[in-house]
């Protein structure tokens, strides 16, 4: 049977390796808790245990909004990585941290262009994940979430994802993998060859205006 191939996806601190190092039992190494980006590269690692009865790739990725890189390389270095090693997602993992008090348009902006650079269902196959609970009061947490995930759900941004909580512990983790697995078919997501090229269901922002074209060239 094939291995399960995971994404994590989110901007710089959002608990990306934490959560990877958690699941793949593999400890603290490169955790970064600060504005600036923990990992630099788009890296492969395996857990070590199998997980609801597969063996699990994670794949870890530089975060959105880092100081060096823009939001257009970071895309491109990620797709062309799953282009090169012709992997196959089962699993998205978007993260969102809770900690900031301030909603930028940003977040969706990224989670529209999920929809344009992965062919099929999206959905199925997305998990928006909220992070950071341990850092903030629970009431606030709430609150925040719930104007996120409201947002989400009025524009229609990926229709049909679900919503889970991430606090830094292996059974969030583990619970998080768990229903994800579930929910998904048999059927990976394939990178869309022609993304960007077919009509947004939101008016694209500037930062979509400057990534598809280029995820278009050949």
């Amino acid at each position: 049977m094939e291995d399960r191939v995971v994404i994590v996806l989110g901007s710089v601190a959002t608990g990306k390796t934490t959560l990877i190092n958690l699941a793949t039992q593999r400890g603290d190494i490169g955790v970064s808790h600060s504005i600036k980006p923990g990992t630099t590269k788009v890296e492969c690692i395996r857990s070590k245990r199998p997980l609801e009865g597969r063996n699990v790739i994670f794949i870890d990725t530089p975060g959105f909004d880092a100081l060096d890189d823009p939001d257009e390389k970071i895309v491109e270095t990620i797709m062309d990585f799953l282009s090169t090693n012709n992997l196959k997602v089962d699993t998205i993992l978007y993260l969102y941290s809770l900690a900031s008090n301030r909603m930028t348009n940003k977040s969706f902006d990224r989670l529209q262009l999920l929809t344009n650079i992965w062919q099929g269902d999206i959905a199925q196959h997305l998990v928006v994940v909220t992070t950071m609970w341990n850092e903030i009061n629970p009431n606030t947490g709430e609150a925040r979430e719930t104007e996120f995930r409201f947002r989400i759900e009025s524009e229609s941004i990926t229709n049909g994802c679900t919503f889970e909580r991430f606090d830094c512990t292996t059974d969030s983790v583990s619970r998080i993998l768990r229903r994800s697995f579930q929910r998904v078919t048999n059927t990976p997501l394939h990178i869309n060859e022609i993304a960007g090229r077919r009509k947004p269901k939101r008016k694209p922002t500037s930062l979509l205006q400057r990534i598809l074209p280029s995820l278009c060239m050949s």
